[in-house]
Formats: C-alpha cells, sequence, structure tokens
C-alpha cells in the first residue's frame, strides 16, 4: 500500500546521512531513533519542503517543551509565511 507521508529525505549538505520521515506514524522502519508524530497541522505534499529539527531535551522538558509547540502551532494564523 502506497503511503504518501513517507519520504526519503536527501541531505542538503555533503556528506550528511539521507534520513526517512514517516509523517503517517505507520511505517515500521527498524532505526536507532525512534519517534511518534505529537502535533499535524495538516497534509504535506510531494512538492513541499519540511525541515526537520532534532532537540535533545531531558524528561523533566518534554512537557514543557511539548505544550510551547502547541501554543506555537495553534497560533500559526498569527504568523504566516513569507511568500
Amino acid at each position: 500500500m502506497h503511503n504518501d507521508q513517507q519520504f526519503l529525505l536527501e541531505p542538503s549538505n555533503h556528506g550528511a546521512d539521507y534520513a526517512l520521515l514517516d509523517l503517517s506514524g505507520e511505517g515500521r522502519y527498524t532505526m536507532p531513533v525512534t519517534y511518534r508524530p505529537v502535533i499535524s497541522t495538516g497534509h504535506v505534499a510531494l512538492n513541499e519542503y519540511i525541515h526537520f529539527m532534532h532537540f535533545g531535551l531531558t524528561s523533566d522538558d518534554v512537557s514543557v517543551f511539548e505544550a510551547n509547540m502547541a501554543k506555537l502551532i495553534d497560533q500559526r494564523e498569527q504568523y504566516p509565511a513569507s511568500a
């Protein structure tokens, strides 16, 4: 079955690693890093860009970080992307 929310990401820096991104949360991959989508704001089309970031958080920081990101996402209409 084809899932259009799974992407192979090519590195923009020479020598960096490729990455698999599964926005659906349904992928079955074996890798050293696991994650779950916490907040989703819509569908990503194949011609759109994805900015992926990694944050090293302590277990104490996670709930604060998620709450602040949820607030930022909820207020995203106040900060439209420039064309």
